[in-house]
């Protein structure tokens, strides 16, 4: 799954508008806003939100409307987690935070954190997105482990 998020035909308001409401959210929760100002916070949900976007528009998943919680896989209806980081030398942090993240969610929280995770690397300037692995949550090992390879190198 490879897409240019700027000339991918798509509902810029739609877009915007998805991303604003949940830039709000982030930002009115310190635990989420993680000192990042306002324009930062809209500035990282809209490079999340492109390659969900795209999943919604291309793919058919559905949006979870629940709070902080991405989308439904169209074939199975489980919970997604899609997360979006600059460059493959990144994706071992971002597995560290979604395992860390699995863990507090789980243990307070009504809604599950979510036990399929994508994630895709994306160029901030050129808007180039690309998915670079599936992954799902393992009980016995206690963290997200590769579910399907996607051979992006």
């Amino acid at each position: 799954m490879k897409f240019n998020h700027r000339t991918r035909p798509h509902d810029k308001d739609k877009f915007f508008e998805r991303a604003k409401v949940e830039a709000e959210k982030i930002y009115n929760k310190e635990s989420t806003r993680l000192g990042r100002t306002y324009r930062k916070v809209v500035q990282d949900t809209l490079y999340g939100h492109a390659a969900e976007q795209y999943l919604i528009d291309e793919h058919g998943f559905k949006d979870d409307e629940r709070d902080f919680k991405d989308l439904f896989d169209p074939d199975t209806g489980e919970s997604v987690e899609v997360k979006v980081t600059s460059k493959i030398g990144y994706v071992d942090s971002v597995l560290e935070r979604c395992r860390s993240s699995y863990h507090r969610v789980n243990s307070y929280n009504k809604i599950p954190y979510s036990e399929k995770l994508y994630i895709f690397i994306g160029d901030r300037d050129t808007t180039e997105y690309e998915l670079y692995n599936k992954y799902k949550w393992h009980n016995e090992r206690q963290q997200f482990c590769l579910h399907k390879r996607q051979n992006i190198v």
